[in-house]
């Protein structure tokens, strides 16, 4: 109904989400705002002009956020210049009106523009923004149809023409070009039917009516202003369109095709639509802040760009016809082409077959997998309708449900699903859910609870009573108004998404302010239990039921030990453990600990006992039992070390360390050989300079344990080695500005002794001019020619 006539608020409020295309399934739309910025608004001193502007930005910003795809213009009317296409045509005409933004997508600019509108006082017209903004929405030519719209906001304060001919020729013409026209008044009266138009004194009042009729005639309608600001106050869902997701029959006989290769047996048609799909949270754009910050043109979104460079020769990039895909086998991959890949996949044919019925108590909920999916027979088809009417009826008086096997298109992957029957008071429809195969199946094992169950129905009795009073009690199906439903997903908003979109709405319109406080509304959602929550009343409800169900379990503190010491089964005696607990045991076979020394279990690490330095003991005695032989293994550089034994990718520089502390092995050169190693790596596989701070703190790392162990000749060697490969190149960022910047050069004969670099030698190793100090070469011994056959042998 259009809301000319007296409507409820609920409904008005639906009206206008429709009329300015918020509703769940809106087409795209090309709509010109007019906003009267003239005297009769300009003389109020309530403040409704900023109420009605405030109205109009609270649109934009939904169109911007949900409806990004739509065009918006905007046409000013009392303002003191004139700036529009028909008053350029029509000399003298048109007056006071300027067209403050062409139909184009709506942006944050256009946004700003509106925030700095004023009342400028002038007289005009409200017929010539109405018609300046039919012409504009006649003039465009979108890519593609869309639905055209006029939302006029004034308080018809001010002239507005009422010649009888000339409005019909507007609204013929409106019409024709299929323009809806919505007003947004301020201070409306309501409307009355039988209000003669030419008996009306007020100004104001004959523009009120006349703009009802107005809308009414063109399809469009009234809103008050009050009632506008309350809507759009309101938390709101994304727009999504509602699109098939399958178009088929659902075959229940027969398998044969026709000539034209269509299915032949017995079938219902169906259409599908996606019923129920999370709704994830807005991913991050990457944007430039040194492009922001320069104003380049052409935006500030950071383009991705992947290249992949050969292992073996940093330099070569692999183009994509020498990429191919392959499957971890163990830990090996398999290559396969795309040859294999396409003999791989499965040649299937959209379709929806009956698999077999089932009773409905044999599909539990847990067995509902991924999304909902509608399916219904197709809009205007009286036949298919009736044959879904008659199984979903069937379905429901025998108490079954239908498998079904689904492929939504052509080659996709077939599942197996079920088709829910369900009938509301204006339409059968199916709900379908994809049912688990074996290997999405999650097979745990639970310890037996029938003790339990026995003890509920003896003497716990009063307590299973008072869990099931509390259920009772919290019953969402009876917690709603009046004793109804409550926490409808119809009506409960994700309170991260709406919060998201309100912070980034003011970010957008506030770059630099602090971002608001959770709003009031969102809070209620989030704390639906605090005292402002949308579930407090049903907690104040259960609140004696919790009470009674808390007395039946009353809690007592338990002791666990806090405080104390662990004891390990190593301490024998139960002493406190001191350096001379780890003295060299005698040769001598030691005692076993009794068993009632109180002390808790060994660790068993693969059958054996843990020994305390980190091996594993599994020495046996003759009678069976693990002995404790390896306690003379015991050391303390055992226990403190980590027991690295090599220098991975993730933390190389801790592994490092870890390799070159070890006292009970010399890991040294080969720790300094693999941290090498990982610097190289660390090199190669970095995209750009992903890797190169990891990189050299990995250096600086190698630097300082080289000398702390004396091996600065190692180090040397290597940075030698690294400057020759990446000084020039495609990696030279990595030694300039890395290497470089940081001086990190040779180890020299003040920091390690054994070493002939020179300070001096030390720091020009960075320069670009750099020339190594020859080695002078080893003598040639002496040798006589049977020496030199011995030496060939």
């Amino acid at each position: 109904p259009c809301p000319t006539h007296a409507l409820s608020n609920a409904t008005e409020c639906l009206f206008f989400f429709a009329a300015w295309g918020l509703e769940m399934a809106s087409a795209a739309q090309a709509v010109v705002l007019v906003l009267d910025v003239g005297s009769s608004m300009m003389a109020r001193t309530d403040h409704r002009a900023d109420e009605a502007k405030k109205a109009l930005m609270m649109l934009v910003q939904n169109k911007i956020q949900f409806c990004p795809h739509d065009q918006v213009g905007m046409v000013l009317v009392g303002t003191k210049g004139t700036k529009n296409c028909l008053a350029d045509q029509f000399q003298g005409e048109y007056q006071n009106c300027t067209e403050l933004q062409p139909l184009i997508t709506t942006d944050l600019d256009f946004f700003r523009r509106l925030s700095d509108v004023r009342c400028e006082g002038a007289e005009a017209d409200l017929m010539d923004g109405i018609i300046i903004a039919a012409d504009m929405l006649a003039s465009h030519k979108p890519m593609k149809k869309m639905d055209k719209r006029i939302f006029l906001v004034t308080d018809a304060g001010g002239s507005l023409r009422t010649d009888p001919d000339e409005l019909e020729h507007v609204v013929d013409g409106m019409t024709e070009q299929g323009i809806s026209l919505f007003t947004i008044g301020t201070d409306f009266e309501p409307f009355d039917e039988d209000e003669d138009h030419d008996a009306i004194d007020s100004i104001k009042r004959r523009n009120e009516v006349l703009l009802y009729h107005m809308c009414e005639k063109l399809g469009g309608g009234v809103f008050q202003l009050d009632n506008a600001l309350e809507t759009l106050a309101q938390l709101r869902a994304k727009t999504v369109r509602q699109v098939t997701c399958f178009r088929g029959i659902l075959e229940i006989a027969g398998n044969g095709t026709s000539e034209d290769g269509q299915f032949a047996g017995m079938g219902i048609r169906l259409w599908g639509y996606l019923k129920t799909d999370p709704a994830g949270m807005p991913s991050l754009q990457k944007t430039s802040a040194k492009a922001r910050k320069a104003s380049v043109d052409g935006g500030c979104r950071v383009i991705t760009e992947r290249r992949y460079f050969a292992r073996d020769d940093p330099d070569e990039e692999v183009e994509s016809s020498r990429k191919i895909k392959a499957y971890r086998y163990g830990r090996s991959l398999i290559p396969f082409n795309a040859i294999d890949q396409q003999a791989m996949k499965l040649e299937t044919e959209k379709s929806m077959k009956l698999v077999a019925f089932t009773a409905r108590e044999r599909i539990s909920h847990a067995d509902l997998m991924g999304k909902t999916y509608l399916f219904t027979a197709p809009p205007g088809d009286s036949e298919a309708s009736k044959a879904v009417s008659v199984l979903v009826r069937a379905l429901l008086e025998t108490e079954k449900v239908a498998i079904v096997r689904y492929v939504r298109c052509k080659n996709a992957e077939p599942v197996l699903g079920v088709l829910l029957p369900k009938r509301k008071t204006n339409a059968e429809f199916f709900y379908f859910n994809s049912l688990p195969f074996m290997e999405d199946l999650r097979q745990y094992t639970f310890l037996s609870d029938q003790p339990v169950k026995e003890r509920l129905r003896g003497k716990d009795s009063a307590k299973l009573a008072a869990a099931r009073e509390l259920v009772r009690s919290l019953d969402l199906q009876t917690a709603g108004p009046e004793g109804g439903e409550a926490l409808k997903p119809k009506t409960v908003f994700n309170p991260s998404l709406q919060h998201l979109y309100q912070a980034v709405r003011h970010r957008a319109i506030h770059p630099t302010a602090p971002l608001l406080p959770l709003d009031g509304t969102i809070a209620s959602f989030t704390r639906a239990w605090e005292p402002k929550g949308i579930l407090r009343h049903v907690y104040d409800a259960a609140k004696p039921a919790a009470d009674a169900l808390r007395r039946s379990f009353p809690l007592q503190p338990v002791d666990n030990g806090v405080g104390e010491k662990r004891k390990y089964w190593f301490a024998t005696d139960g002493a406190q453990i001191t350096l001379d607990s780890y003295k060299k045991a005698p040769e001598k076979a030691p005692a076993l600990v009794p068993e009632d020394a109180g002390l808790p279990p060994a660790k068993h690490f693969k059958g054996a006992y843990f020994d305390g330095s980190g091996n594993a003991s599994a020495d046996t005695s003759s009678s069976g039992v693990k002995s404790l032989s390896a306690m003379d293994k015991v050391s303390i550089d055992g226990l403190l070390s980590n027991r690295v034994s090599q220098v991975g990718t993730v933390n190389p520089v801790k592994d490092f360390q870890d390799m070159i502390n070890r006292r009970d092995e010399d890991l040294v050169d080969k720790a300094v050989a693999e941290m090498q190693s990982v610097v190289r790596q660390l090199i190669r596989d970095s995209i750009h300079d992903q890797y190169y701070d990891k990189a050299l703190q990995c250096i600086q790392a190698l630097r300082a344990g080289c000398i702390r162990e004396d091996e600065p000749a190692q180090f040397n060697t290597f940075l030698h080695d690294l400057k020759a490969q990446y000084s020039n190149g495609h990696r030279s960022a990595f030694w300039h500005g890395h290497i470089k910047a940081h001086r990190v050069t040779l180890i020299h004969e003040e920091e390690a002794d054994d070493i002939e670099v020179k300070v001096s030698e030390a720091e020009q190793f960075l320069e670009d001019d750099y020339v190594p100090k020859a080695q002078p070469a080893a003598p040639v011994a002496d040798l006589s020619e049977q020496d030199l056959f011995d030496e060939l042998e």
